[in-house]
Formats: C-alpha cells, structure tokens, sequence
C-alpha cells in the first residue's frame, strides 16, 4: 500500500506543476507574464535538467542520453526553458516503450544565427 500512496503522491505533484505550467503559458499568451533573460551556459543548464531525470529513466529502464556538439553560451529564460525541458521531457518519457531510448541533442546549424539552437528530442 505504502508503494501505492507514494505514486499517487508522486502523480499528484505532477498533475500540480503541469496545471500551473497551463496557468503561466496562459498568461504568457495574455501577455501578463514577463521574460526575464539571463545570459548563461545553455548546455550546462540543459545538463542539470537532463540529470534530474536520469533517475526516472532507469526506474522505466530506458537509455537516456544527451549530446551536444558545442558549448552553447545564450540569453535566455531559465524558468521558461526548465518547464518547457520538464514538459518536453515527461511527455517523452510517457511515449517511450520500457526498454526504450530517449536522447536530448542539440546542435547550432550552420545557416542559424550566431544565437540560434535546435533541442532535438
């Protein structure tokens, strides 16, 4: 029972952050919401999420894998793309077959600009 309750707990908690994920796209979209930009190291902050969910990924054994081809150094909105990478992240993980492989890879095309990036999941 006690494993139960934990994953009821566990679901809850995720139900909670996807609505409030809802609740801030709205008010993006409402134009309520400001971005506040931060300049960083986007690959290294793309590590950390990638990390957090290492755990989850050999619980529903799936290969789980992040690449990039260079250190990608942008103005961005830490909040924004760590619910984005959550969103992204858990839907694939709802949509890959146990024994599965998920892979984060990004890659600055060349015919992008100097700012640009691709995440491919």
């Amino acid at each position: 029972i006690r494993e139960r309750l934990n994953t009821v707990l566990r679901n809850a908690q995720n139900l909670l952050v996807l609505v409030n994920q809802i609740l801030d796209f709205r008010k993006l979209e409402m134009k309520k919401e400001n971005i506040n930009t931060k300049y960083g190291i986007v690959t290294q902050f793309i590590n950390d999420i990638y990390y957090s969910f290492r755990e989850t990924a050999d619980y529903h054994m799936i290969t789980f894998e992040y690449l990039y081809e260079n250190e990608i150094r942008a103005e961005y909105d830490q909040t924004k793309l760590l619910r984005i990478m959550n969103n992204l992240l858990s839907n694939a993980f709802k949509h890959v077959a146990i024994i599965g492989t998920a892979w984060i890879y990004i890659i600055q095309p060349r015919h992008f600009k100097c700012n640009d990036i691709l995440i491919v999941f």
